[in-house]
């Protein structure tokens, strides 16, 4: 059975569930913005700037990281969805044709090899939702993992010089925040390290 058939199968199966749980969902499992989540936390614990990254604005930085990659995607959803019989009285026919940007975009960047994982854990194939949903989730975090190993190896060196170098003067005693985070901040800030991010994170869905 085709992946749009079988998403159109279950979102009848599903529909009265859908129509209460779908935007959380979406917005969780389906879209960029777990992956964002994840790699500004991780800036935010590599540079130690809990006070200066407070949680509030590490989401406000992830939704519009989400929002930069999604844009493209929502724009075609939505089209579809007009061009289909626009959002009022919108019958499945006209849901399911906004639907499919959403998942082509999830089948797009779900790693094959998780693909494959989970429809032989499901016992379903390729383009049933919620294998294709389950290893984009998974691919996501995965890439996410990647780059928060690429943000934190160098602000740990950061961490270890500015140690050594408090027990070589005699300031051992001295918070190591205290110093490592001016260091960390000119060094993030000395590589245009939010350009940087936004660019590697937006080019990523490329």
């Amino acid at each position: 059975m085709p992946p749009a058939d079988l998403w159109s199968e279950a979102a009848v199966r599903w529909g009265p569930y859908l129509a209460l749980l779908a935007l959380p969902v979406l917005l969780l499992l389906a879209t960029a913005l777990t992956k964002a989540l994840v790699v500004v936390g991780a800036l935010r614990a590599a540079l130690s700037a809990q006070a200066l990254l407070p949680a509030p604005l590490v989401f406000a930085v992830a939704a519009l990281l989400a929002a930069l990659v999604m844009a493209p995607t929502a724009e075609a959803s939505w089209n579809a969805l007009v061009q289909a019989g626009g959002p009022v009285g919108a019958d499945l026919s006209a849901l399911m044709a906004a639907i499919e940007p959403w998942r082509a975009f999830v089948e797009r960047h779900a790693s094959a090899d998780e693909i494959a994982f989970f429809s032989d854990l499901r016992g379903q194939p390729p383009g049933d939702p919620l294998v294709d949903i389950s290893a984009f989730l998974v691919t996501e975090l995965t890439e996410a993992f990647q780059i928060a190993v690429l943000l934190a190896v160098p602000m740990l060196v950061v961490d270890l010089v500015a140690a050594q170098a408090l027990v070589l003067l005699g300031m051992s005693q001295m918070p190591l925040a205290l110093v490592t985070l001016p260091l960390k901040l000119a060094l993030f800030l000395a590589v245009d390290g939010w350009d940087l991010l936004v660019q590697g994170f937006v080019g990523g869905y490329g």
